[in-house]
């Protein structure tokens, strides 16, 4: 299925969208973060690790998202665009983005076509995750020992 995610060619030069755009790519990117903080934390917890266990979770899934971001969001040749092997939207909304949407209030939510592309999403996330990692080691003094 094609790519239906919002486009610079598909504005009306208004931006009218863009702020509503920005709201969903923070909610998902910040969702992302959290069911990863929990889910690691547990894992991290069972196991012994503590807090360092977690900022060791946070960067190997961000640095994994990263790459996955990557490939979703490197452009397909223009003579094999129906056999595309990581689309970057697959056209449809995933159970994780309808629960991202709940969240966010009904003035600020977007049709599924007029939002970022999770491509898009999943990178900006990716960042935050790696981010968050830097910051609990660097910051709050959580190193690895």
């Amino acid at each position: 299925m094609a790519d239906r995610s919002a486009t610079p060619e598909e504005f009306d030069g208004s931006g009218a969208d863009r702020p509503r755009q920005l709201v969903d790519l923070v909610a998902y990117s910040l969702s992302v973060l959290v069911v990863l903080f929990v889910v690691l934390g547990a894992v991290s917890v069972a196991l012994g690790g503590g807090l360092v266990g977690v900022k060791r979770g946070l960067f190997v899934v961000g640095m994994l998202l990263f790459g996955l971001a990557a490939l979703k969001l490197r452009p397909t040749r223009l003579d094999k665009r129906d056999e595309a092997r990581l689309p970057a939207d697959r056209g449809r909304e995933t159970p994780f983005q309808s629960r991202v949407q709940r969240v966010i209030p009904s003035a600020y939510r977007l049709d599924h076509d007029d939002r970022l592309s999770d491509a898009l999403k999943l990178f900006v996330a990716s960042l935050l995750v790696l981010a968050v990692s830097y910051v609990m080691e660097t910051v709050f003094g959580i190193a690895v020992s």
